[in-house]
This record gives C-alpha cells, structure tokens and sequence, in this order.
C-alpha cells in the first residue's frame, strides 16, 4: 500500500486503522498529492475500521479519517 511504500508499519490487525492516529501527515500528505495530480475523490483510509478490528474507538478514528481525506 502507499502507506506502507512510505514507511508506515502497516502489519498486524487493525495497523491501517491505527496509521490514522499514528501516521496522519503522511495520510493527509497522500490525499493532497492525489487532489494536486488531478483527482476529484479520495478514499478516506477506513479499511478495517470497525468494532471487531480496533474496539470501540472505530467511530472516532473513521471520523478521523474522513476529516484527513477533506
């Protein structure tokens, strides 16, 4: 994945959820370099977050991400 290609631990249960909080410069930095190539949507990085994967912080850190996507 591009978060693994720059560096961001991406192994493990739940590590793409957890790059929200650990990583979000580098999420932020992607998303802007998509929309500065001529992108007109970006994905927020919501993958794997769900209750069964990172607990009951889901809600908050799929908040997270759609707020690093904007």
């Amino acid at each position: 994945s591009e978060l693994t290609r720059r560096g961001v631990d991406t192994k493990g249960d739940g590590r793409r959820a957890r790059a929200i909080d650990a990583a979000p410069g580098v999420l932020a930095r992607i998303h802007a370099e998509y929309t500065e190539a001529g992108c007109s949507h970006v994905r927020a990085n919501t993958f794997r977050t769900r209750a069964r994967t990172v607990g009951s912080r889901w809600r908050d850190l799929a908040s997270a991400a759609v707020e690093l996507a904007r």
